[in-house]
């Protein structure tokens, strides 16, 4: 279940802001077939933003108490990307206070036309991941990204706001579910989020767009590669997946509360989350395809 809620939620960060580079060229009244058939192609369906290639450095930060709590941390975040964002990297380096405690975690997730790459630092591993079939799934096998991502937006709420300004770029600005995100041309450049008393912020302070990107730019560390099991792109989201977004879909929130306490992620959530979490998964559910 948690495989499912990340990837519906993925694909409202990513696709449902901004404009595709098939769509712009269809709006601007280029030829029927070639066009139709470009906006069906697998590798331009992955392509996300409308800005070609790019190098984009944040600074991100949290503050916040948690049951008495008091947390802070502050990090850097780095995205490359190329192919309209078919292939992109993103780095994170984060450090966290929790009442004198510090931890640190760095992270790097590589997309590469669907096939994700996660390193795990700690283990000095690579997981492969192929999230294709997920995708193809969640849009009803016909419909872009985008258009399915802006189909959940509305469902769950979602609007846009106002515009403003990030580094000089125009945003149009969308708040959903408690976050407040400004996107220029699909890609985000600041967002804003305040959950459970915790404040989160990322913001652009660099961007390099449409510069030449080298390819050892999207080398990953010399670790081994480890293959996630099931991930055939026609069976990513399978008929179990299928099946329980059904469930959940028709499902009261008494008998999600006994089946959350199963998962060890919905299991540890207060009633109150758990209730957010259960209204936004069912309307997601809503806007899937039911077969």
């Amino acid at each position: 279940m948690k495989k499912i809620a990340v990837v519906l939620i993925s694909m409202l960060v990513v696709y449902a802001c901004g404009e595709t580079p098939e769509t712009k060229s269809e709006s601007a009244g280029k030829s029927g077939s070639p066009a139709t058939a470009l906006s069906k192609s697998p590798d331009i369906m992955m392509k996300r933003y409308d800005v070609k290639s790019g190098i984009v450095e944040y600074q991100t930060s949290t503050s916040g108490n948690i049951m008495g709590l008091n947390i802070a941390g502050k990090g850097t975040k780095k995205l490359i990307f190329k192919d309209y964002g078919a292939t992109e990297i993103v780095e994170e380096k984060k450090t966290k206070r929790t009442m004198g405690e510090v931890t640190q975690t760095h992270s790097l997730t590589k997309f590469d036309k669907g096939i994700v790459y996660t390193v795990d630092f700690d283990a000095k591993t690579i997981i492969k991941g192929d999230e294709r079939g997920v995708y193809k799934v969640l849009s009803g096998g016909n419909a872009s990204m985008k258009e399915t991502g802006e189909k959940m937006m509305k469902s769950l709420g979602g609007e846009k706001v106002g515009e403003g300004n990030v580094l000089s770029y125009t945003c149009d600005i969308y708040e959903l579910m408690g976050q407040k995100v400004w996107i220029y041309k699909g890609i985000t450049l600041r967002t804003e989020g305040n959950m459970m008393g915790v404040k989160t912020s990322e913001i652009a302070v660099k961007v390099d767009f449409e510069s030449h990107i080298p390819d050892n730019y999207f080398n990953l560390p010399d670790f081994p590669l480890q293959e996630m099991t099931g991930v055939d792109p026609d069976v990513e989201m399978g008929k179990d997946d299928k099946t329980k977004l059904q469930e959940i879909k028709n499902m009261s929130f008494e008998d999600f509360k006994k089946m959350a306490k199963d998962d060890e992620e919905l299991g540890s959530m207060t009633e109150k989350d758990l209730r957010k979490t259960y209204e936004m998964m069912k309307k997601m559910a809503s806007v899937m395809p039911g077969k």
